[in-house]
């Protein structure tokens, strides 16, 4: 899209819209060590779409926030941690679980204060992260917070209701 219009990427072609893809618990769309063919089948589905977003998406302005609590070599593909500008580590438990994550260890000896954590783009840095209770979360985050299905011009809000039968939400995050 962006080369048809001779750019090459988001910035030069001045599009001021970035979109955040966040995978959560993305140890579960791992497709090694799955047993049931069907399930597996889609999981490789997934991680192919999670591996050309890495590849493709940062220039067309695709930001993918890619969040395990279980960082493997068969949870976080290279493919994928090679294409992410940078890597948030918690506490791990192992400097293999770090390395795998950071290219090195050090998260493994963090200190036990909630929230610590490595940040890593070209140097280690250890950083507090921002804690915030669900109270917080409540007032200041979810009225921006705006569910619309795939393919539905219709919304819904965090009252549970449903804008699709497939239960695929989109959240939008509106600017304030």
């Amino acid at each position: 899209m962006l080369r048809s219009k001779g750019f090459k990427n988001v910035k030069k072609a001045n599009i001021p819209t970035r979109h955040f893809i966040i995978i959560d618990e993305a140890a579960e769309l791992a497709s090694s060590g799955e047993t049931d063919p069907k399930v597996k089948e889609i999981k490789i589905k997934c991680e192919n779409i999670i591996k050309d977003i890495a590849r493709r998406g940062r220039a067309s302005g695709m930001k993918l926030l890619y969040c395990t609590q279980y960082p493997t070599v068969e949870t976080v593909s290279s493919q994928v941690k090679r294409n992410l500008l940078a890597r948030i580590c918690l506490p791990v438990d192992t400097a293999t679980a770090s390395g795998v994550v950071l290219d090195e260890g050090g998260a493994e000896k963090l200190p036990d204060v909630q929230g610590r954590a490595i940040y890593k783009r070209f140097r280690k840095v250890e950083m507090q992260t921002y804690l915030m209770d669900d109270d917080l979360i409540n007032k200041v985050i979810e009225p921006h917070i705006t569910f619309k299905s795939r393919g539905e011009k219709s919304s819904a809000s965090l009252n549970n209701e449903k804008t699709s039968e497939t239960r695929s939400y989109t959240t939008i995050f509106k600017e304030v």
